[in-house]
């Protein structure tokens, strides 16, 4: 059933005021003609609560010092920073409910260009208990709502409509439930056919088996594990990193430690290594280390060069303790530190 306010038929899931919002006329930002931007694509994002307490216990009672709340997703918070640092965002996916609208409306006060596609379910919420006093990180993740079909053929169009001004499409995170894994294949494969290159980053189950994105960032947070090999000690990481372009992809990266990174590329496999900082949080370094590498590559760096960049917004990233960079400043005083090493 469509909501009330909708446009006539499940063909057109927008109400008046939410079309506008669709590429390219957006009410809050306008993209210069001719120039090109970056797409990112959170079909699973969620709004991220945050609560700080001392000596957390199970099974007891725990007493709050802070709470705060933002808008959540690998790809959400790799569009917050790619704008932060000055690029032409425009993020799509799926929204519903109140908790989408805070989601959007984040976004456009950071001035991302936004085209999600409103569905008819609420938004998701995750709820990150973080401890100060034993230091600890615990995320309480939700699954996400159902994608109806007709949801899922509106956002196709989406995307195919912004791929003729993306320069990069970054796919970020996981998938709501319905919408079939394959999914990431089908988005890469169109964008190959347009010329376009892909950034992802999800869990292996979802990551394709027969086209490679540009850059594959497999997301371990929850599984060290990758092709079914126990990511046990270095050696054998540095063998499963450096392995991972062989098998296609232009550009693959994997942390363990969330601030030190190898990426493997075509010219060879590098292990990078931040400066020493005092980490307060671990929980946007990896989206931070797409959006410094993406930005650098969209400003024509050197792959090297992008790495460096990564690596310092990770290093940002990592003294908050929401995890959010906050200028574009502190992620350059990181630039000089940064090792990369042949492995």
């Amino acid at each position: 059933m469509i909501k009330k306010g909708f446009l006539g038929s499940k063909k057109n899931l927008l109400d008046k005021k939410e079309l506008k919002n669709l590429y390219p006329n957006n009410p809050h930002i306008a993209f210069e003609e001719g120039k090109t931007i970056i797409t990112t694509v959170t079909l699973n994002p969620a709004v991220d609560h945050y609560v700080k307490t001392s000596g957390f216990k199970i099974d007891g009672i725990n007493r709050v010092k802070k709470t705060a709340v933002y808008p959540g997703g690998n790809g959400v918070n790799i569009s917050l920073m790619l704008s932060l640092m000055g690029a032409d965002v425009f993020a799509t996916g799926f929204v519903g409910g109140s908790e989408g609208r805070f989601i959007v409306e984040r976004l456009q006060k950071a001035k991302v260009t936004t085209g999600f596609v409103h569905i008819n379910n609420v938004t998701r919420n995750n709820y990150f208990i973080l401890d100060e006093t034993n230091p600890s990180q615990t995320l309480i993740d939700e699954e996400g709502p159902d994608i109806k079909s007709y949801e899922l053929d509106y956002f196709r169009k989406v995307y195919h409509r912004v791929l003729g001004r993306s320069r990069f499409v970054i796919l970020a995170g996981s998938l709501p439930q319905e919408v079939p894994s394959s999914i990431y294949e089908e988005l890469i494969g169109i964008a190959h056919e347009r010329g376009v290159k892909t950034v992802l980053t999800t869990v292996e189950k979802n990551i394709p088996a027969n086209i490679e994105p540009y850059i594959l960032k497999p997301d371990l947070r929850a599984r060290a594990e990758l092709e079914g090999v126990p990511l046990e000690n270095n050696r054998v990481r540095k063998d499963v990193a450096c392995n991972l372009v062989q098998k296609g992809a232009g550009i693959a990266i994997l942390t363990f430690d969330y601030i030190n990174f190898i990426v493997s590329t075509p010219d060879g496999c590098f292990e990078v290594i931040a400066p020493p900082v005092r980490i307060r949080s671990k929980l946007r370094t990896g989206d931070a280390f797409i959006a410094g590498m993406v930005f650098a590559l969209y400003k024509g760096k050197s792959v090297q060069d992008s790495i460096i960049m990564g690596a310092a917004a990770s290093a940002a990233s990592s003294t908050h303790i929401w995890g959010l960079i906050e200028t574009k400043e502190e992620i350059e005083q990181y630039l000089g530190g940064i090792k990369v090493n042949p492995v």
